[in-house]
């Protein structure tokens, strides 16, 4: 984290606050520690941080100006697990997030690579509430599941969202965008 007026860090997320370490998993797999963190979402309505945790198959979430994560969403609520799919392909596990993003009523979306899907979590809740690319189901990773169509996703790398609400997601493996 950069101030506004400085061209130095004074504040590091993933190493347990040495700004001069580069391990990966500093000090084991914690609230405190990143492998391979991909993304970030700063949620500014509610004044915290969103980091994608790629290799730890989970996105943790930074309240106000901590540097521990408060929330860990993909690991059923454990901090220390950095299984893909812990417990399962469920509506709590996630495997190579790629991009998080958040909406107006604080709903929280993850590119569930690996997965090849995307999770809709409600406000705070760290299991999943809502599905796109799988059919509904909640247990599978098919790419494709059920066949290439609106409702099928194969490796989505990105989702954003506008000012007003629409969901855009990069379908990489099928080389098109789909806009919701």
């Amino acid at each position: 984290k950069y101030s506004t007026t400085s061209i130095a860090a004074s504040v590091v997320y993933g190493q347990n606050g040495n700004l001069a370490a580069n391990t990966i998993n500093n000090g084991g797999v914690s609230a405190s520690s990143l492998n391979a963190p991909l993304g970030v979402f700063y949620d500014s309505n509610n004044s915290g941080l969103y980091i994608v945790d790629k290799a730890n198959h989970r996105v943790l979430y930074y309240s106000g100006n901590s540097t521990v994560a408060t929330r860990v969403y993909g690991q059923n609520g454990n901090f220390s697990a950095n299984t893909a799919n812990n417990g399962g392909i469920s509506a709590s596990s996630l495997n190579s997030p790629t991009a998080v993003t958040v909406d107006k009523t604080k709903g929280v979306f993850i590119a569930d690579t690996g997965n090849n899907r995307i999770l809709f979590y409600a406000a705070e809740s760290t299991t999943a509430t809502g599905v796109f690319g799988q059919n509904g189901s909640f247990t599978s990773g098919i790419a494709n599941n059920g066949g290439i169509s609106a409702n099928s996703l194969n490796a989505p790398l990105s989702v954003n969202l506008d000012f007003i609400g629409n969901l855009t997601i990069v379908d990489s493996g099928n080389h098109r965008v789909l806009s919701y």
